[in-house]
């Protein structure tokens, strides 16, 4: 099993250069990855389970936020 895994906050309608930096879960770097006119936007993250713990989620939620206003 690879030793890191991606988070997925959300798809969205491009832009493939979003990088928000280590806002992400445990100050991971939140980026876009494209595919045609869409775009993931993720953070890589050791790969093991991701336990739903409020400051995870508050995590999430900002990161949500900060894309939400980056348009």
């Amino acid at each position: 099993m690879p030793a890191t895994g991606r988070y997925l906050y959300a798809v969205v309608a491009g832009p493939p250069d979003l990088d928000l930096g280590p806002v992400g879960l445990d100050g991971g770097r939140v980026y876009a990855l494209a595919a045609g006119a869409v775009a993931a936007v993720l953070a890589d993250l050791p790969n093991k389970q991701v336990r739903p713990a409020r400051r995870k989620l508050a995590a999430h939620n900002d990161v949500l936020k900060r894309l939400t206003a980056a348009g």
